[in-house]
Formats: C-alpha cells, structure tokens, sequence
C-alpha cells in the first residue's frame, strides 16, 4: 500500500483468502491518493489496485507541548562554541527541534536536531559580540502539537 500523493509506503501487510488489510496515520491533511499492488506468485500475475481517494481533514486536539531552552553558557566569547539543549515535554513527543537567534525579524535558523528521549541539543557559535535572542520550536507530529520557548534566551557575546 502506497500513499502515492506523497510518496509514502504505508506498510506490506499479508496476502490472506484473497484479501490484504493496512491500517495508517496520515500526519498531513488534505487530499491522498492510495494505491496498492499485488506483487504477484508462480501462479497469478502481479497487479496494481486503481487509486482510492482520501480526504484527510486535520485534528484541532492534538495534545500540547512544552519547550524550554538551556545554554551550557550564556556568555560565551565570539567564535566559542555553545551547546544549546531544548527540552520538549511529554519526553514521548518525537520529532525535531529547531534553534533560532530571534534577535531580528526575520529569526535565522542556528540548526535543527533530532529529539531523543524528549532533548535536543545544537552546538552554536556567534561571529560578533553582542546580545542575541536565542529561542527553540519542537516541530510537532502526529501525536503532539507544536511549541516554541515562551521567553528568549538571552546570549551575551564578549569580543
């Protein structure tokens, strides 16, 4: 089975009295096209399904999340590196978490990284002294809304 409007494998399940059963998550809504196909044995010849048309209408009660922001120093020198850790709870969620210097509009990205057990860490350096707004947002998925740090972590950079 195969969400072809996304290009997504949704799972191989077993050939049983002629018919196969596949259950799925879509994490995206909107419109979905799935398709299946029969690979085929020594006797019967292989086959692909005509495509099935799915609506997908998105969930509005997806559970939240918190996002809080540690530096292992917040005043570092230029060129230093740091390492920031976001922690998302539930520790369940999955997923990313972007690091941003929210300094200016628009924020600048200072890398993503994946969560495990509930932590992300990044490592980041500044090219000037100064202050610096950094703030992390948890992705989301599935199962879990999105969120962003409530309040800026603030980067005093020393020449």
């Amino acid at each position: 089975f195969t969400d072809t409007t996304t290009s997504t494998p949704l799972g191989t399940p077993t050939l049983t009295s002629g018919t196969a059963t596949q259950s799925a998550t879509f994490c995206t809504a909107g419109d979905h096209s799935i398709t299946a196909a029969y690979n085929g044995s020594t006797t019967y010849a292989a086959s692909p399904s005509t495509a099935l048309a799915l609506t997908i209408t998105a969930s509005t009660s997806l559970p939240s999340t918190t996002t809080t922001l540690a530096a292992s120093t917040t005043t570092p020198t230029v060129g230093e590196s740091i390492t920031l850790t976001a922690t998302v709870s539930p520790a369940a969620v999955t997923g990313t978490v972007t690091f941003y210097d929210a300094t200016n509009s628009p924020s600048v990205s200072l890398g993503s990284a994946s969560l495990t057990s509930g932590t992300a860490t990044q490592t980041a350096s500044f090219s000037a002294a100064g202050t610096y707004s950094v703030i992390a947002t948890y992705s989301g998925s599935c199962t879990y809304a999105t969120s962003t740090t409530t309040s800026p972590t603030s980067i005093t950079v020393a020449p």
